[in-house]
């Protein structure tokens, strides 16, 4: 059963989700959570208290998906927490791509920290594959760390860039697609055969 507090932090999330942290007034917060004022202040003094038990809340679930790492010897694994990340964002993506001022500074640090941590997670991935002959070597030209970053931004702000144009971010085989396709170059033909065989059925348009 949710208690109160959990309920309160739920309608926050979900309000910061659609209008952005800086844009949802403390009313907002109560009306969501079916909540007086009064009651709402009995549980949190304010609106930066609330923000403050939101983040805390998303930090311990990004923690939880970046533990779903070398799962499997194969592709599944990265596949599964792509899983994780899509249904994450489609509930809360303004963790990563909303500007306002955290109320912790400490939180702000240890989502950039977590950030890191995806992108070291997507380098040893390419690391681990490559030494099982299923990814080219990493060379001068072809530099592994360079291409996790951008990975790592494409798993963490794809929402923001569908809205950019003017699309929506609903689709999770579409989502999962447009990671895919930026490994999809440095398979090599072991890579590419387990790719098909693995990933791609999962990521077909149903007909």
């Amino acid at each position: 059963m949710v208690n109160t507090k959990q309920k309160i932090i739920q309608a926050a999330a979900e309000l910061y989700n659609t209008h952005g942290v800086a844009s949802v007034r403390l009313q907002q917060i109560a009306d969501s959570a079916e909540l007086s004022i009064g009651n709402l202040a009995y549980h949190f003094k304010n609106k930066e208290a609330i923000t403050l038990a939101v983040f805390q809340k998303l930090t311990d679930e990004v923690r939880q998906i970046l533990n779903v790492f070398r799962q499997s010897s194969d592709f599944l694994d990265f596949d599964q927490q792509l899983g994780k990340w899509f249904s994450f964002q489609q509930r809360y993506a303004f963790y990563f791509s909303d500007n306002t001022p955290w109320p912790e500074k400490k939180l702000q640090r240890l989502r950039t920290q977590l950030f890191s941590r995806l992108v070291c997670q997507i380098q040893k991935r390419f690391d681990f594959h490559c030494k099982r002959g299923a990814v080219q070597p990493d060379t001068a030209q072809r530099d592994y760390r360079v291409v996790a970053e951008t990975i790592g931004m494409t798993v963490t702000l794809w929402p923001l860039y569908r809205g950019l144009q003017g699309k929506l971010a609903d689709n999770e085989k579409e989502y999962k697609r447009a990671i895919w396709s930026q490994f999809l170059p440095y398979f090599t033909s072991r890579g590419l055969a387990e790719y098909n065989e693995l990933i791609q059925p999962l990521l077909a348009p149903k007909e």
